[in-house]
């Protein structure tokens, strides 16, 4: 199953121009003001919504995100899931070599990305 989720963000990727589409996309906003999410701009409300609300998939399981439905979305709500499920596969496989250590609190993810999260009062390993 993880193999055919990975397939999909694959597909998703190459339908956007390939493997460099997520930074493409975030400069073009970014830098170059495109794609209409900046306030006042061609972007609607409820696309707005939509798309905000896909931002909370990263603390999901990244299997259950929908790779496949949001191919026929609005770009920017392709780019938001897309990088929703990055954060939560990489959350999901942090938390997994957290908890295969035999070194609970000495572990890689213990004093490394844990520890960075706490610092700055980040939620990221939240469960």
């Amino acid at each position: 199953m993880a193999y055919a989720k990975l397939q999909d963000f694959r597909a998703l990727s190459q339908g956007n121009g390939g493997k460099n589409w997520l930074s493409t996309t975030r400069n073009d906003m970014q830098y170059r003001l495109q794609h209409g999410v900046w306030h006042s701009t061609s972007l609607a409300e409820i696309d707005r919504g939509r798309i905000y609300g896909t931002t909370a998939n990263w603390r999901a399981d990244p299997l259950d995100i929908d790779l496949v439905g949001v191919m026929s979305k609005h770009r920017i709500q392709q780019f938001a899931v897309a990088c929703s499920f990055l954060i939560a596969m990489f959350r999901t496989l942090l938390l997994n070599i957290e908890r295969r250590s035999t070194l609970p609190k000495a572990n890689f993810v213990s004093r490394g990305p844990r520890a960075l999260a706490q610092h700055v009062g980040f939620g990221f390993f939240d469960e």
